[in-house]
């Protein structure tokens, strides 16, 4: 490979967006309406999340993927980056605009949602 060639290889990928986003800059896109999907299991979506965030678990994300629309910039998140990063780069693979949120909601400072006691046993309504 020529040093020509390493250097064009080196300008496509610094057009390329950085994988993640740090916690604020996620919350901000958040609240300006970028959609979240939340690859973690569906017990671990249901005990807290953030709000109106689609639960798509990363073990289904590759049977389910074409129901997302190409049109917005996701937030993608899981417990702490990790199986987010591994969709955001899925989903970017394949045209779609992510980000990971880079250390996952445990580091998540925006608006989170708790799963109440009704949701859990079904008791009150």
């Amino acid at each position: 490979m020529s040093l020509f060639s390493l250097s064009r290889k080196t300008k496509e990928l610094q057009k390329e967006p950085p994988l993640s986003i740090n916690q604020e800059e996620a919350a901000k896109r958040v609240l300006n309406g970028s959609p979240v999907i939340d690859v973690r299991t569906i017990k671990e979506y249901q005990s807290r999340r953030i709000p109106n965030s689609i639960s798509v678990p990363l073990q289904e994300l590759k049977l389910r993927y074409k129901e997302l629309s190409k049109d917005p910039v996701y937030i993608v998140v899981c417990e702490t980056g990790e199986r987010s990063a591994q969709a955001t780069r899925f989903l970017r693979n394949l045209g779609y605009k992510a980000y990971n949120l880079a250390a996952g909601l445990i580091s998540y400072s925006g608006e989170i949602e708790y799963e109440r006691e009704s949701e859990v046993y079904g008791l009150f309504s």
